[in-house]
């Protein structure tokens, strides 16, 4: 499965609600260029996904997660560039990996699945999806592909298994970039299988404070009716 999301800076695209039902990309930069802000909706592409592959509740989270942090991590993919995000733990999901490369004309093209899609839990304390759990403990890989040469490799061990937690301690550990993360997934339970979109901007404040931040920032919904 693969899905494109358009990719746009933040003159070219002023508002999310001008692109109804489509995934896309935003960045931006601030404080002359130290801060730099990446965000995304990415809908359909986690819709897609689910439905291929046939995710439960949290393992759909779990790779909606991954796949929109590809995606947000590969704006900079050009060519013939790949790059692929494993998470390998020792929860009931397994593997989960995700891959991001240039689709030409300023779109990403992502995809994403999990070694055990049945894998579900409750929900957690918090009222959300606990993919903390459903991944459990283990690492985080991120292989980024060049047209020529040998691929980039960082491996770090999983912080938290949210994901977000986990891409931001790979950029602060192997890329050295300081950075924030927020993914997420709403939770609306209410009887029957229906996916639907609840998008959330996040909004970055007082950037000056941050040297080198890297905010990769998207929260897309699924509302199982």
């Amino acid at each position: 499965m693969a899905d494109k999301a358009r990719w746009y800076t933040r003159a070219e695209l002023p508002s999310f609600q001008s692109l109804p039902g489509m995934d896309c990309v935003v960045t931006a930069s601030a404080a002359n260029g130290t801060a730099f802000f990446v965000a995304g909706t990415t809908t359909e592409l986690v819709r897609e996904a689910q439905r291929r592959h046939g995710l439960a509740p949290t393992a759909a989270a779990a790779v909606g997660r991954l796949v929109t942090a590809a995606a947000l991590l590969g704006t900079g993919l050009a060519g013939r560039e790949r790059l692929t995000l494993q998470i390998a733990g020792d929860g009931p999901i397994g593997a989960v990996i995700a891959d991001a490369w240039s689709a030409g004309d300023g779109a990403i093209a992502a995809r994403g699945y999990a070694r055990h899609p049945e894998a579900d839990l409750p929900l957690n304390a918090l009222g959300k999806f606990d993919v903390a759990g459903v991944i459990g403990r283990g690492r985080l890989q991120v292989t980024k592909s060049h047209e020529i040469g040998q691929p980039y490799v960082g491996i770090v061990p999983l912080q938290s298994g949210e994901i977000g937690d986990d891409v931001a301690s790979y950029l602060a550990n192997s890329q050295q970039i300081p950075s924030i993360v927020a993914l997420g997934v709403l939770a609306r339970i209410t009887g029957i299988c229906r996916k639907e979109a609840l998008e959330e901007a996040v909004r970055l404040e007082a950037p000056e404070k941050f040297a080198a931040l890297n905010l990769a920032a998207v929260q897309e919904g699924f509302a199982l009716h």
